[in-house]
């Protein structure tokens, strides 16, 4: 495959190698060098070093020569300046590696969060945390990286196009236009991204692929790149490409690391754009009009100052914005502005807006409002509808002990599933309306068909390939069938295929039922034993963990 360099060198517009530029059009100096001074390598320099040169020649890319043109000729760098060192590059390199290998290799502290969990809650990008003003998480979210995959590309892209800019610009200013693009990046994710927190630092790598294009647009201050189809080619092809990307690299992301991992688009293109001005800027010829420089240097400043009082200050169409100006109208009990604000937030976010507001209500204490809004307002995703119900509602109902509520929410849900099991028999509707019968205790018999019907069509739909992926709905059913078999009787089916989902999928609510069964069973050693398991592996509904509680104290007591 080819490299970016040499894809340029053969890209269908591309200029032969120029001409030596006339005295009068050459690029001033660089700061500390005159220009033709003894030792400055020219374009065609065969001395041992130069960029032209042979034995020893540093190539840009890691290429030597390619086509027989050296890497100046290829890239258009202006005669008579020598490459810079490149050490901004390695630095940032081995910073990323530093912040994503040290906290995987300390384990933190005993009873608390693995160390990177910790420095995700506390660094990374939580657009609504910076409205409460944490604002140092626009810059330390830069440094966290998903996984290994997501840091891979950006190393890849930091030094593929990274090295020959500082090359060209120096370390100071290509540091200057990295933090720039960072900049815009972090913005535009604050002004126009969702409420997943953010991190990475896809920003500066889009911003120095800007920068790219514009330097070999422009051969290095001898063409205005406005004035080339050469230049908006492959700005428009790279823009396109990262709008194209960003579900196939997300797939990539969550194939890699096992997890639901969304590609920020926005910190692409914010970075993107800040990246071409400024590359505009660095590499225009100095015969470029005044007025262009400047209309550049207003156009990157407006960018920038416009995405952060937006994204910052006043971000009035955000859903998520909304969200939280509403609390502020509750707690000031300006109920027209209240129902205003959540209006627009429902409108503007759709489910998403109508789950936060469902957790804002619980975590207030106002479950009989929450449960209200559920039922008069509901989600326009049945799923999403009935996972609310139970997630929020039933959850908040039962952790307090509210039982007859908590049972009547049951009761909705088990009616909201058969009806869509009238429509469709999938295997997640099979194992949802058999599960809240088990939680029910109520047509336990229908809960096993239920159950078994589920298991058996994974079994029939999924091949080898399909059972790896679909472990998590596997061993969920396997779970559900074994309790409903426990609470019919059949302790020890019951409790074989309990085991047999915690054995496969070791995850806090497996155990969390083994160890009920175990308590039920009289077995106190092992439902303590499950109940500690459960607690420490998380993931539970806060009803499943006041049942843990409750069995570490009973024994406790006992």
């Amino acid at each position: 495959m080819d490299s970016p360099l040499e894809a340029f060198r053969h890209s269908p517009d591309a200029d032969p190698a120029p001409e030596p530029p006339a005295a009068g059009d050459r690029d001033p100096p660089l700061e500390g060098e005159a220009d033709g001074a003894a030792g400055a390598k020219q374009p065609g320099d065969a001395r041992e070093g130069g960029w032209g040169g042979s034995a020893g020649a540093t190539q840009l890319g890691g290429a030597r020569g390619l086509g027989g043109t050296s890497p100046q000729q290829r890239f258009g760098a202006a005669a008579g300046r020598a490459p810079h060192p490149v050490r901004a590059v390695y630095l940032l390199a081995l910073v990323y590696l530093a912040v994503y290998l040290l906290p995987r290799l300390w384990p933190g502290s005993d009873g608390g969060p693995p160390l990177d969990l910790l420095l995700f809650l506390e660094l990374a990008h939580d657009r609504l945390k910076v409205w409460d003003g944490e604002h140092w998480r626009l810059i330390t979210s830069t440094f966290l990286h998903e996984g290994w995959f997501h840091l891979a590309c950006n190393l890849a892209g930091l030094v593929l196009f990274g090295r020959p800019l500082e090359r060209l610009l120096g370390s100071g200013r290509f540091l200057l236009g990295y933090a720039i693009s960072l900049a815009g990046g972090a913005l535009a994710f604050q002004a126009f991204s969702g409420t997943a927190p953010g991190i990475g630092a896809s920003g500066g790598i889009c911003g120095i692929l800007a920068i790219f294009i514009t330097a070999h647009s422009s051969r290095v201050g001898r063409i205005n790149p406005l004035a080339r189809a050469h230049f908006w080619f492959w700005m428009a092809a790279a823009a396109g490409l990262l709008i194209a990307e960003a579900p196939l690299v997300g797939s990539a992301f969550r194939m890699a690391s096992g997890r639901p991992v969304d590609v920020a688009l926005s910190v692409h293109l914010g970075g993107f754009a800040c990246g071409a001005i400024f590359g505009f800027l660095s590499f225009a010829p100095a015969r470029t009009p005044a007025i262009q420089r400047w209309a550049a240097r207003l156009l990157l400043g407006g960018v920038l100052v416009s995405l952060g009082a937006y994204g910052l200050v006043y971000p009035v169409f955000d859903w998520a914005w909304q969200l939280r100006a509403s609390r502020e109208a509750r707690r000031l009990g300006d109920r027209e502005r209240l129902r205003d604000l959540l209006e627009a937030a429902r409108s503007g976010g759709g489910d998403e807006a109508a789950r936060w507001i469902l957790e804002d209500e619980i975590e207030d204490g106002r479950i009989p409002e929450a449960l209200e809004y559920w039922r008069k307002r509901p989600l326009e995703d049945p799923t999403l509808h009935r996972r609310a119900g139970y997630v929020f509602l039933y959850d908040a109902l039962a952790a307090e002990d509210r039982v007859e509520a908590s049972q009547r929410v049951l009761d909705e849900l088990i009616e909201l599933t058969d009806q869509a099991l009238r429509k469709e028999r999938t295997v997640d509707l099979l194992n949802e309306a058999a599960w809240y019968r088990a939680l029910r205790e109520s047509d336990l018999a229908a809960a096993e068909l239920l159950a078994r019907e589920a298991l058996e069509r994974l079994e029939r739909e999924s091949g080898d390939a399909g059972r790896r992926q679909d472990e998590a709905v596997e061993t969920q059913v396997i779970n559900t069938l074994g309790w409903v078999l426990f609470l019919r009787g059949e302790h020890g089916e019951g409790w074989r295929l309990l085991e047999d989902a915690a054995r496969r999928l070791p995850i806090g609510p497996h155990f969390a039922y083994l160890a009920l069964a175990a308590f039920q069973r009289g077995e106190r050693a092992a439902a303590g034993r499950y109940a500690t398991l459960a607690l420490s592996k998380g993931e539970l509904l806060r009803h499943e963990k006041r049942l843990m509680e409750r069995i570490q104290e009973a024994l406790v007591s006992g």
